[in-house]
């Protein structure tokens, strides 16, 4: 059977592809208010790219209520996921933002035998550095300190985050209750690099 796409892990299969895939690409512009005069427009940006997914599972092919719970697991765990399509054509990375479940055939005991699902996937294009950070900060945590150690080579696939540089002595100035500022600190002394 082929695939038809890929979310994250959740493969859909060409029997229970998508019903229904809908795309939303909006864009924005803020509106001015202009005095006598109509309001101007002034381009800001692209929206996120909004898709809608409307899938079946049937207990003949697959598990439904398997693929369900990977499907709310995956959006529980807020994580970006990638969305490839069988033909391998990336769409990008994207977030789980809602799920609408509708069981259309169920065992006596209530296992769901057909099941349809509805998800709402929303793009997702993070800043480098709130990716980094929040990244960082997870795996990290308060174990690591964190700082760059300009004595350490440029190494391919090494982190220059492994050591935290050592603390700067105060100088004479700054001891003796002088005011400090940019003109009296230098660079090395400021950015704990050489220039």
């Amino acid at each position: 059977m082929s695939i038809f796409g890929v979310l994250g892990l959740i493969e859909f299969e060409a029997i229970a592809s998508p019903e229904e895939f809908e795309s939303t690409r909006a864009y924005t512009y803020a509106t001015h208010q202009v005095v006598e005069d109509a309001p101007k427009l002034q381009w800001l940006a692209p929206d996120l790219e909004e898709i809608t997914l409307r899938m079946g599972w049937h207990q003949n092919f697959t598990s439904p209520q398997a693929q369900y719970a990977l499907l709310v697991t995956s959006a529980e765990l807020h994580f970006p996921l990638p969305l490839v399509f069988g033909n391998g054509s990336y769409r990008g990375l994207f977030v789980i933002i809602a799920i609408r479940q509708q069981i259309l055939w169920a065992a006596s005991n209530g296992t769901p035998i057909w099941m349809k699902a509805t998800v709402v996937l929303k793009e997702f294009k993070p800043g480098l550095l709130a990716f980094l950070g929040r990244t960082l900060a997870g795996v990290l945590g308060s174990v690591l300190p964190l700082g760059i150690s300009p004595s350490a080579p440029a190494q391919p696939g090494v982190s220059a985050l492994t050591a935290t540089p050592a603390p700067i002595e105060a100088t004479e100035s700054a001891m003796a209750g002088e005011a400090v500022d940019f003109t009296t600190v230098s660079h090395e002394t400021a950015l704990r690099v050489p220039l």
